[in-house]
């Protein structure tokens, strides 16, 4: 890994283009849709005829990587944050092989409402919702005791 700095925010002034951590609730959840990506890089592949083809590896056996977008709220404002991957699944609390094998998304979906965490990203401006939203780079429970010493 890299190391960025994330900057601890309120989501009310977090900036397009800045590394931000915010400490917010998830209060929307929806269901994931997943794109056919390669095996050793993540890159969206393209489909030629009957074969999938990544810019780096030519020809390849794609896997299906999921998109996730969960709207995030911490009592000064609410933003769209969105994941692809080992991060999604990170929010989601599954890892690639038990999603989807052991419980419906609906059921995923009502333990992740209300689920307090930090989420750490990069600010885009979305120009679709002129608003802006974080492409998550990871997440992180909350340690209770943390938590109370900040806001202390």
């Amino acid at each position: 890994g890299f190391n960025i700095s994330f900057d601890r925010k309120k989501i009310i002034y977090i900036n397009s283009g800045e590394f931000a951590s915010v400490f917010a609730t998830i209060v929307q959840v929806f269901e994931p849709r997943f794109y056919d990506a390669c095996s050793d890089c993540n890159t969206k592949a393209s489909i030629d005829g009957s074969n999938y083809i990544c810019k780096q590896h030519g020809v390849i056996k794609p896997k299906k990587v999921p998109i996730l977008n969960i709207y995030l709220d911490d009592g000064t404002e609410n933003t769209r944050a969105v994941s692809f991957g080992d991060v999604a699944y990170s929010v989601l609390g599954v890892d690639e092989k038990t999603f989807g094998e052991q419980e419906s998304f609906d059921k995923l979906k009502n333990k992740l409402l209300g689920k307090q965490m930090i989420f750490n990203g990069k600010v885009n401006r979305n120009t679709m919702f002129e608003s802006n939203e974080i492409i998550l780079n990871s997440v992180e429970e909350i340690d209770p005791k943390q938590m109370a010493e900040e806001l202390l």
